[in-house]
């Protein structure tokens, strides 16, 4: 039924936690009490973005600090926060692939590894392109992720006010097309750190380069998480009208926050590589 590109919400991930009471089982109230709705994802959803702003506001500022008194490259402790917590977040996100109904215990934990993985990137990411500058002003990193923020929740905000009128839905073609996207990437990234980290070649890395052609690249990759986002939401919605279990809300909670996270990302980047460009 499913052909999504998120791999969290696989259709047979949710199969696997449908063990409740069947649905002829339970009576009319029963089931809207015990089942996966909008309104309670959308909740959790909040609730899991709070925990990462915390997170990523505590990780930042704590980096921040050492950029502030005077140092232009990335603090020394900038690598450890985010590999510590990119391992850590990665590792409960396969748990709750595999083991779906986890979410409702790991989610929180991942939340907050993932907002502290966030705010250290948020730091690495401008200084990436701005650090090098002589004209360079520390100050410069606030406003752009302040901006990417804004823009990152302005752009799911709309995309979820769309998809609420129903005028907008992603039909099976679509959706393999996306998924097809989302893997041609994933290639990218995977050949650019085997054939340049481990055998020295030169494949362009369009994600460090503020060229022109780095710069649509970056666009592409706002558009293209934009879309695996409202996808998310479609997949979301139709998931809360099968009848899976009310602890899937955790679940789809966690679905979103990956989406909604690599979209900051990418955001934060194009912002960063056009202020490049100044």
């Amino acid at each position: 039924m499913f052909q999504g590109n998120n791999p969290t919400l696989r259709e047979d991930v949710f199969r696997q936690a449908v063990s409740a009471p069947s649905w002829a089982e339970l009576d009319a109230t029963a089931k809207r009490a015990n089942t996966m709705t909008i309104q309670g994802t959308a909740i959790k959803t909040l609730v899991l973005l709070a925990i990462s702003a915390i997170t990523g506001v505590l990780a930042f500022n704590y980096l921040w600090s050492a950029v502030i008194a005077g140092t232009r490259g990335l603090p020394a402790n900038t690598f450890p926060i985010m590999l510590g917590a990119m391992l850590g977040g990665l590792a409960l996100a396969l748990v709750m692939s595999f083991k779906p109904m986890t979410a409702r215990f790991l989610a929180v934990p991942y939340a907050a590894l993932q907002g502290a993985f966030i705010g250290a990137l948020s730091l690495f990411i401008p200084l990436q392109f701005l650090g090098g500058r002589p004209n360079f002003d520390p100050n410069v990193i606030g406003t752009l992720v302040f901006q990417a923020a804004g823009l990152t929740f302005a752009i799911a905000f709309a995309l979820g006010a769309i998809y609420s009128t129903g005028l907008v839905r992603i039909g099976g073609t679509a959706m393999k097309f996306l998924f097809a996207a989302v893997a041609g990437v994933a290639l990218y990234a995977v050949a650019i750190m085997v054939c340049n980290g481990l055998l020295g070649m030169n494949i362009p890395n369009l994600w460090a380069s503020a060229s022109p052609l780095g710069i649509g690249f970056s666009a592409l990759m706002v558009g293209l998480a934009s879309f695996t986002l409202l996808a998310t939401y479609q997949q979301v919605d139709d998931l809360s009208k099968g009848g899976v279990p009310k602890q899937m809300e955790w679940y789809g909670a966690f679905a979103i926050l990956v989406e909604l996270l690599w979209l900051y990302i990418e955001v934060l980047r194009l912002l960063a590589k056009l202020k490049s460009r100044e």
